[in-house]
């Protein structure tokens, strides 16, 4: 069975105007640009109280190596969803909707994905590599990823045009 170390979450809060639409295609896009695959767990739409309420939870994966594995699940929760008609320079009416939304990144590293060292005595020999042999990797590899989803952050503040829209690295 393999081994999965989680690294630190951000999350975005959002109020205001929003593209649905072009957010979802805007992550899927940076998501297949970098290689990775994209597995949908959760994409809901269903009616609140005041608006709508849209879900979206997604895990990327990519394999880095026969032997680790980079995650990253997306959770995008967007409640109290109006839709509103937009005018650009008083000429063009486009459709957007205004609400709030929370979107949580959260990467991980799986190591031994390929359940090879699943053995007894493999797997006492494995628990000792991760714990001794391989920990400054792993760490690489959970910067690796983490890197990668502070990118991930900026292009959706980018695309939510958001005033602090530059991550920290």
């Amino acid at each position: 069975m393999s081994e999965v170390i989680k690294g630190s979450s951000t999350r975005i809060k959002f109020e205001g105007v929003f593209d649905w639409n072009e957010l979802y295609s805007m992550i899927t896009g940076w998501v297949f640009s970098k290689k990775f695959d994209y597995y949908e767990r959760n994409n809901v739409k269903k009616a609140g109280t005041y608006g709508y309420e849209r879900e979206l939870k997604a895990e990327i994966e990519r394999d880095e190596s026969g032997y680790v594995k980079h995650l990253l699940v997306i959770h995008i929760h967007a409640y109290h969803i109006e839709d509103i008609e937009v005018s650009e320079n008083g000429h063009k009416k486009k459709k957007n909707r205004t609400g709030m939304m929370t979107i949580e990144l959260s990467p991980s590293v799986e190591l031994d994905w390929q359940s090879k060292w699943d053995k007894k005595f493999k797997k006492k020999a494995r628990d000792f590599m991760h714990k001794y042999i391989m920990h400054g990797y792993v760490q690489e590899q959970l910067d690796k990823i983490y890197y990668e989803m502070y990118k991930l952050q900026t292009k959706i503040k980018e695309e939510l045009k958001m005033e602090a829209k530059y991550s920290a690295y």
